[in-house]
């Protein structure tokens, strides 16, 4: 890296820094800075505590503390020589002991398929072989610095990958109704490092169900009589089951801190946007027990491997920059998808609502935990799902159909009130919903009676999940010229048009009678 280079990214750090209204600290030997930053710029230099001082003492590199209140809030290091400073990353592992909140990011040269040299740094940090780590691109940084209402688009992966990911944690809840108890719906986490690094919210995989020592074609030369022929095809038959199209609930990133999305609102939202996580090594799937596939799936045990196809189909649009409030509707088990879309949202800096809609108490998925099983490396305390929403800044609010409100009738009065008391605009909400199809349908309409952007996750029954078997077909309008929806009727296919749609495409007198 060049000297000028070195010396800009240092500058529009500490400006940037700055401008959000941080105090910014880049160490007591390089107070000259000040003499090179734009006027109106004043850095605050502020003492660190003692053993992280001794630390720093010997480093000559560059970094940038953000902090508020005397937090230490981010953690900016500047990439030479294709890796971080050995001593630096030391002291910083020292300053995430002392402050665990601090978010670390790495600022490598170049931009996006310009890495080079630090394409070795890059896949460490994203399969989470240094630990938990954002990064930004310095070309990216610089356009931003110039023209901070750039949109700088992240675009999603476009390979899908067979892979076998390792089981490493398994929630269970129950009906305490039941008597024996039965588990009513499971979360999985898998490790699967090259779907966890493509796969965008609102994506979908398809799950091989079946147990490995299942074989995939029946082996007849192993028959001695036609009785056990019978036989042995009838048991391999009842394990040949299609794959389980299920969607992401969330991305699983090694050593990341829900915190850090609770304080994003610390930062500009264009700036928000530069920020690359690391560490994605896989994914959360949440699903309901409703058939044979599922409960065996739910047999999961720690260290096996299950068999994901993915990333499949079409992720959420690009998030616009003027959107500030979004509501997440949610009916049962559709609030499963809706978890990756509220990390997103919150990693931009939106302010993200979340109505459930559940018949009562007992209905919420993952409500009551109890089971939780996880890897012996792993340190997990049970969560419930609604507490997960919490711990990343949303506002959650929970409709019960037994006392007469619904998800749709909680989105009614919230949007109500944003109407009466005129704290949005129209354009500034947005609306994303999964659920049954008759609560869909209404959230559509009333969406589009109040003129708010409106995108929805459809299910259906798919063998394929790649737009072969044509099963998963809906009825929907023909989009014309300006993004307008036409009369004419098409068919589009949920697993690769959508399962994310505009709410005005879809027909919804056909597919909420499905």
């Amino acid at each position: 890296m060049s000297k000028q280079m070195y010396w800009e990214m240092v500058l529009i750090l500490a400006e940037l820094g700055v401008r959000s209204k941080f105090k910014v600290w880049i160490g007591k030997k390089n107070r000259h800075v000040q003499e090179k930053l734009s006027s109106g710029f004043t850095l605050n230099y502020l003492p660190l505590p003692e053993d992280l001082e001794r630390i720093r003492e010997g480093i000559e590199q560059f970094d940038i503390l953000w902090f508020r209140r005397n937090r230490i809030l981010y953690h900016f290091q500047m990439v030479e020589n294709n890796r971080p400073s050995p001593t630096l990353k030391s002291y910083s592992d020292e300053l995430i002991k002392s402050s665990p909140e601090t978010r670390r990011i790495l600022v490598i040269p170049g931009g996006p398929g310009q890495a080079g040299p630090f394409a070795n740094l890059i896949d460490d940090i994203e399969t989470g072989r240094y630990d938990y780590w954002d990064y930004l691109y310095f070309n990216d940084l610089k356009e931003y610095y110039k023209n901070p209402d750039s949109l700088i688009n992240l675009p999603p992966g476009e390979k899908i990958y067979e892979e076998k990911a390792k089981v490493v944690e398994v929630k269970f809840d129950f009906n305490e109704m039941d008597s024996p108890k039965k588990p009513r719906h499971c979360e999985l986490r898998l490790e699967s490092p090259l779907i966890g690094r493509q796969i965008r919210p609102g994506q979908f995989l398809q799950v091989l169900c079946t147990d490995e020592q299942y074989p995939r074609q029946f082996d007849y030369r192993q028959i001695d009589s036609p009785a056990q022929l019978s036989q042995d095809r009838q048991k391999w038959e009842e394990t040949q089951i299609l794959r389980r199209p299920l969607s992401l609930h969330r991305v699983y990133c090694r050593n990341f801190s829900p915190k850090f999305l609770k304080e994003t609102n610390h930062l500009p939202v264009g700036f928000l946007r530069l920020l690359r996580p690391g560490a994605r090594v896989g994914v959360n799937i949440l699903f309901k027990l409703t058939g044979k596939g599922t409960n065996l799936l739910a047999e999961s045990e720690i260290g096996e491997s299950v068999d994901l196809l993915g990333p499949l189909g079409n992720g959420i649009r690009e998030v616009d920059r003027q959107l500030k409030v979004v509501y997440l509707v949610g009916g049962g088990i559709g609030i499963a998808p809706l978890f990756a879309i509220a990390e997103h949202l919150r990693r931009l800096g939106k302010e993200t609502k979340v109505l459930l809609g559940v018949l009562n108490k007992r209905s919420i998925p993952l409500g009551k935990l109890c089971i939780h099983k996880h890897s012996p490396d792993l340190s997990v305390e049970p969560i419930t799902l609604i507490d997960e929403f919490r711990e990343i800044g949303c506002r959650v609010t929970v409709g019960y159909e037994e006392q007469g409100m619904t998800a749709v009738d909680l989105l009614k009065g919230k949007l109500e009130e944003e109407r009466v008391k005129g704290y949005f605009k129209r354009e500034e909400l947005k609306v994303y919903s999964c659920g049954p199809p008759a609560m869909l349908k209404e959230v559509a309409r009333l969406a589009s009676a109040e003129l708010i952007d409106c995108e929805v996750l459809l299910e259906g029954r798919m063998a394929c999940g790649v737009g072969a078997c044509l099963s998963c077909a809906v009825e929907a309008s023909e989009r014309g010229k300006g993004g307008r929806y036409l009369n004419r009727r098409v068919h589009r296919k949920i697993c690769t048009d959508g399962p994310i749609f505009d709410a005005r495409e879809i027909n919804w007198e056909q597919f909420a009678l499905s």
